[in-house]
């Protein structure tokens, strides 16, 4: 006997929805070949004629060519997240529904902030659960997540910075609370509601390069201080990789959480904070020309150090490092230009095998990593 033809109203099994959000003075274009990528690697792993239907790449629009680096991250992500949500709300409202919506977001440099910013709130709405969507993947590339505070002690910087890119510099510089960096954005980001809505993520991965001269590395990757070297690639997580690893791969590994560490674990890097933030205390007397105090100095570092043990207690965290020529390498992370930024091809294809592997392979991955 003949099937039935589906109604068009029939829920389809699901869709994945993966947004992108690309930097500062950005366009869609920058992400443009990540999301060819994510389409064709979904596309390749149905088996069936509608797996067309089961993953949608958006390359949001909201903040593209806007002046967001005036306007500030937060005007930014409350643009976002109203994309978002529209979105969102058109595809539980279309004809063709589906049963489950699977959301993801892939983000470059600033994207990245912006992005958390709007997940905190489409989450404290109750937007993310009203639509019913299951949270997949949160990845970035070289994203600032813990601010640009180093910079503040570069001569003038702090004058010139908001001068040329306002207060998404202030923002960045954590200049925008004079009073306490308490009150920056940058803090408020590593707060909830903005670490409940991350760790309603099932992957979370942030990816960096040394060589980068905009974001350093640090601060893309969750780090109190950078490691004399890098931790290279586990041979058991080589080895249950079904796709091999980049050769420009330099780290991969899970992020640790040291709430969760040992006793010992915590007072070395207790020790280690505390000589490297007296260095910086010193650094900054030394400099009386400096626009920064010792005193914002050392509170700034301890900021610093808050917001990377609020990030790293979301738990879930794998860290990929990769060594690019220094000139590109912000934008070679992402291939902003494919015929310019070609050497991160590689790179860009291992992420998104990473973000379409079944969970549990991904769970065991991060175990071993």
């Amino acid at each position: 006997p003949q099937q039935e033809k589906v109604p068009p109203s029939t829920a389809l099994p699901h869709m994945h929805v993966v947004f992108t959000v690309h930097g500062l003075l950005g366009h869609v274009d920058d992400m443009a070949y990540i999301a060819a990528e994510i389409s064709a690697a979904e596309k390749k792993a149905g088996d069936s004629e509608d797996s067309s239907n089961r993953v949608q790449v958006v390359l949001t629009q909201s903040n593209a060519w806007r002046s967001s680096f005036i306007e500030g991250v937060d005007v930014s992500g409350e643009r976002l997240a109203r994309e978002v949500e529209d979105h969102l709300n058109n595809l539980r409202t279309s004809s063709t529904s589906h049963d489950e919506i699977r959301l993801s977001f892939v983000c470059h440099s600033l994207g990245g902030l912006v992005a958390r910013h709007a997940l905190g709130l489409l989450h404290a709405s109750g937007a993310l659960d009203r639509l019913a969507v299951t949270c997949d993947a949160f990845v970035t590339f070289g994203t600032p997540h813990l601010g640009s505070s180093d910079w503040s002690r570069v001569p003038l910087m702090s004058r010139i910075a908001p001068l040329l890119f306002g207060q998404c510099a202030r923002q960045l510089l954590m200049l925008d609370a004079p009073s306490s960096v308490d009150d920056s954005l940058m803090t408020q980001l590593s707060l909830a509601p903005y670490t409940n809505a991350l760790k309603r993520f099932k992957r979370r991965m942030i990816i960096a390069s040394k060589e980068d001269l905009k974001v350093g590395l640090a601060s893309a990757t969750l780090r109190y201080e950078l490691p004399s070297q890098a931790s290279g690639v586990a041979e058991a997580v080589a080895d249950i990789l079904p796709f091999p690893v980049p050769a420009n791969v330099t780290c991969l590994e899970a992020v640790v959480n040291m709430e969760d560490g040992s006793d010992d674990d915590r007072e070395r890097d207790d020790s280690d904070f505390a000589s490297h933030s007296n260095q910086d205390d010193a650094a900054c007397s030394d400099d009386e020309d400096s626009e920064v105090s010792a005193s914002s100095c050392s509170h700034s570092d301890r900021s610093f150090r808050a917001m990377a043990r609020r990030l790293r207690s979301v738990g879930g965290w794998l860290r990929i490092e990769a060594t690019f020529p220094r000139l590109f390498a912000h934008e070679d992370l992402v291939v902003r230009v494919p015929w310019l930024n070609a050497r991160g091809k590689s790179l860009v294809a291992f992420v998104v095998r990473l973000m379409m592997m079944p969970l549990h392979e991904y769970e065991e991955l991060l175990r071993l990593a």
